[in-house]
C-alpha cells in the first residue's frame, strides 16, 4: 500500500509538472508575481492530492496497527491457553507424583506390615500346637473337680487336656473370680505367652503410627481376624491392669468387638468384671456385652464388683 501511495504521488506530481512544462515551457520567471502564480498552481493541484494520498497512508496505518492488535490479542489468548494447559499438566503431574510416592509409602508400609505379621503367625502357630495338659493342677485342683468344673462350663463330664494350650490357660483364667486374680495366674504362662504379646504390641503401635490416608483400621482388622477368641481372653486379661499404652490401642482399634465374653454356657467373672475396667463402651458393637447385661438385668456401666459377682459365673472352684 505504502509502494502504491509514493508511486501515485510520483506519477501525479509528473503529470502536473509536464502540464506546465508543455503549456509554459521551461524557464525562469523575472516578475516575482508569476512565481507566486506559478506556486500558486502547483500548490493548488498538488496538495489535495498529497493529502487525499496522506490520509490514505493514515487510514491504513490505523487499518494496520488495528490488525497488529488483533494478531496481539489473538498471540497473547493463545499464549493463556497454551499457559493454563501447562498449568493443568503441571497440576497432573504433581497429582501423579503424589499418588506414586503415596504409593511408595504404602508399599513400603506393607512389606513391614506383612513381614511382621508373618513372625506373629509363626508364634501363634507354635502356641496352637504346644502340647501342655493342665488338669488336673494346683489351679483346677483334683480329676473330681476338673470333672465338675467341665460339666458346670459344657453341660458334660470333659477331658480338658484336649483343648489346645491357648483354650487350657483360657479356661484356667476364667475359674478365677476376679480379673486380678486371672491376671496373676496369667503370669505362671509368662514364657510362652511374654514374646507373643511384645510382638502384637509392637504391630499395633507400627499401624498406629502410620497417616489415616494408610487407612490403619484396615490393617489391625487383617491382624484380629488371625486371632481365635481363646487368644483374645488371654490379651483381654494381660492388658486389663497395666500396659496403658497397649490398652488404649486396642481400644482403639476395637480388638474386642467381636470377642465372645461367654466360656461354654458360662460368663466368667472374671471377664466381666474386666469389661468395667476397659469401659462398658469401648467394645463396638460387640453383642455378647448387651445380651449378658438384658439377661441379668444388670448395667455394666455403673455395676460395681460386688453387683456383678451377684449374677456372673463363680466357679464351683472358687465357691467352694
Amino acid at each position: 500500500m505504502i509502494k502504491i501511495t509514493v508511486l501515485v504521488a510520483m506519477v501525479s506530481s509528473d503529470l502536473v509538472i509536464g502540464m506546465f512544462i508543455d503549456k509554459f515551457g521551461i524557464g525562469y520567471w523575472e516578475d516575482i508575481e508569476k512565481w507566486a502564480q506559478t506556486g500558486d498552481f502547483f500548490g493548488g493541484i498538488l496538495n489535495p492530492t498529497f493529502s487525499f494520498l496522506g490520509l490514505i497512508l493514515i487510514v491504513y496505518t490505523l487499518m494496520q496497527n488495528k490488525l497488529a492488535l488483533k494478531q496481539s490479542q489473538q498471540a497473547l489468548e493463545t499464549s493463556n491457553r497454551e499457559l493454563e494447559l501447562s498449568r493443568k499438566e503441571y497440576a497432573k503431574s504433581v497429582v501423579a507424583l503424589n499418588a506414586q510416592v503415596s504409593q511408595a509409602q504404602i508399599q513400603t508400609f506393607e512389606n513391614t506390615f506383612f513381614a511382621l505379621l508373618n513372625q506373629h503367625n509363626e508364634l501363634l502357630d507354635q502356641l496352637k500346637l504346644k502340647k501342655v495338659a493342665l488338669f488336673p493342677s494346683a489351679m483346677i485342683g483334683t480329676p473330681e473337680q476338673q470333672s465338675r468344673y467341665a460339666k458346670e462350663l459344657f453341660g458334660k463330664d470333659y477331658d480338658l487336656n484336649q483343648f489346645n494350650f491357648l483354650d487350657q490357660v483360657g479356661i484356667v483364667l476364667c475359674s478365677q473370680g476376679s480379673i486380678d486374680g486371672a491376671k496373676s495366674n496369667l503370669l505362671k504362662f509368662n514364657d510362652e505367652l511374654k514374646p507373643y504379646f511384645i510382638l502384637l504390641y509392637q504391630i499395633l503401635k507400627y499401624i498406629d503410627e502410620q497417616d489415616e490416608k494408610f487407612n490403619p483400621k484396615r490393617y489391625s482388622n487383617i491382624l484380629r481376624a488371625l486371632l481365635p477368641n481363646s487368644l483374645l481372653i488371654l490379651i483381654f486379661i494381660n492388658a486389663s491392669y497395666e500396659f496403658e499404652n497397649y490398652k488404649m490401642l486396642l481400644i482403639k482399634y476395637c480388638f474386642f468387638e467381636h470377642m465372645e465374653f461367654r466360656l461354654g454356657m458360662r460368663n466368667p467373672i472374671a471377664l466381666i468384671e474386666g469389661i468395667t475396667i476397659y469401659g462398658r463402651d469401648n467394645f463396638g458393637e460387640n453383642k455378647s456385652i448387651p445380651a449378658f447385661e438384658k439377661d441379668c438385668h444388670i448395667d455394666l456401666n455403673v455395676a460395681n464388683y460386688d453387683e456383678i459377682r451377684k449374677v456372673a459365673y463363680v466357679s464351683l472352684l472358687m465357691r467352694q
